[in-house]
């Protein structure tokens, strides 16, 4: 089973905190991976859930992008990641369920488990993820 943090939180939301580059390092020094939202605007990266708030360098996430999902929150982001093909990275909006760059299938727990899947906050409807390959998780040391 793969456990993904998201946004660096271990016992719950925590939005002052959530994508800052210290509170994602405190989850992946717990030897968790980590989900994370990135933004690219003018050549420049950026973290957060709903708009460029933490910056970080290339060097930053380059030292870390064994243990990342990147998920990219503008085209711009997108775009970049393609060109850094050594990145774990995907996009999505208000779909069920997608494809990342290294072929998981990432699903929104809103939707039914799909066999071999990382699914996205199940702890939002209490659904069974017996025959998934990970979670990702706001409270992932509860599992």
């Amino acid at each position: 089973m793969i456990y993904i943090s998201n946004k660096g939180n271990l016992s719950g939301p925590n939005p002052e905190k959530e994508n800052s580059p210290e509170y994602i390092d405190e989850a992946l020094k717990r030897n968790f991976e980590v989900k994370i939202d990135l933004w690219c605007s003018d050549g420049r990266l950026y973290l957060g859930e709903d708009y460029p708030r933490h910056k970080v360098s290339l060097d930053w996430l380059t030292s870390r992008y064994l243990k990342l999902w990147i998920h990219c929150k503008n085209i711009e982001a997108l775009t970049f990641m393609q060109k850094e093909n050594h990145f774990h990275y995907f996009w999505h909006e208000n779909d069920f369920l997608t494809l990342t760059s290294l072929n998981f299938i990432w699903v929104n727990s809103d939707y039914k488990t799909v066999e071999n899947s990382i699914v996205y906050l199940p702890e939002a409807l209490k659904i069974k993820f017996d025959s998934c390959l990970g979670i990702c998780s706001d409270f992932i040391l509860n599992y």
